[in-house]
């Protein structure tokens, strides 16, 4: 499975997709309040938890809103 996000200021989007011939196919996505969790690995815990399974994943790739200062995501 693959694992892509977008970890805004309000919202984030996590999917998981599926490899497909030509490129991925959907399998399943959420949205979370992103102020209600404390770390990215909360909310990725709630995933898998509205999964029902534990997430195997072979490749992600996660946007995230703001920059990154000593490997910390910061505001502007």
């Amino acid at each position: 499975m693959l694992l892509a996000g977008d970890l805004g200021g309000t919202t984030t989007l996590l999917g998981l997709f599926e490899r497909g011939e030509r490129r991925p196919q959907p399998a399943e996505s959420h949205a979370y309040p992103t102020q209600e969790f404390k770390s990215f690995t909360a909310i990725l815990d709630a995933f898998a938890r509205d999964l029902g399974r534990a997430l195997t994943v072979e490749a992600a790739a996660i946007g995230v809103a703001g920059p990154i200062v000593d490997q910390l995501v910061g505001s502007a």
